[in-house]
């Protein structure tokens, strides 16, 4: 045990824990990658999505292009993977190894999952850190997984986040009232439009 341990944590205990070793250190010193502070143990693809909606009706010269243009919110859909024998977990093992709990998460993969869905159903807005772009104000909007046969052990995620537009509001007084002082009603004269004979 102790071998495959040490084995792991050096990189040469098999593809996966190279794999993780050297995902770890990418994001270390490359770019670091995050969903709402969660870092994967390998991130797969990341697709950008930004679009601008154009109005379809003709628009007079000289007018103002952004009155007939807008920005939607933007996408970023992130797959990235888990593994109950990845770098991550085996560090975890080996901290407890120190402290002398001797305590692996043998449901890593799992935890993990039920995280992200609790960060979805929180509806709290998080940040997300890509290769390219960072993001702010973003929701989980889909998360979608697939388990089969060779994938127990593996959480393959795919991720849809959007941006949330904010906006701050202010309340301005237009027409103040004034005073005017106590109104009653009078009677009205009551005048005869026939004409006298």
């Amino acid at each position: 045990m102790a071998g495959y341990l040490v084995g792991a944590l050096t990189g040469t205990a098999g593809g996966l824990a190279g794999s993780a070793v050297s995902s770890v250190i990418q994001s270390i010193f490359v770019n670091p990658r995050s969903i709402g502070g969660f870092t994967a143990d390998v991130t797969i693809e990341e697709r950008h999505e930004d679009t601008l909606v154009v109005t379809q009706h003709p628009v007079e010269t000289g007018s103002t292009i952004t009155d007939h243009a807008y920005k939607q919110p933007a996408k970023v859909t992130i797959r990235c993977g888990w593994s109950n024998a990845s770098l991550k977990a085996l560090l975890g093992l080996a901290e407890s190894l120190i402290d002398g709990s001797f305590s692996f998460d043998a449901d890593y993969v799992r935890t993990t999952y039920n995280k992200f869905l609790e960060l979805q159903n929180s509806r709290v807005l998080f940040d997300v850190m890509t290769g390219k772009r960072s993001y702010k104000n973003m929701l989980i909007t889909r998360l979608s997984v697939v388990t089969d046969n060779t994938s127990e052990n593996s959480l393959m995620m795919t991720c849809e986040c959007q941006e949330i537009f904010l906006a701050t509001t202010q309340t301005v007084e237009v027409n103040q009232t004034q005073n005017g002082g106590t109104k009653s009603l009078q009677p009205a004269n009551n005048y005869s439009t026939k004409t006298p004979t």
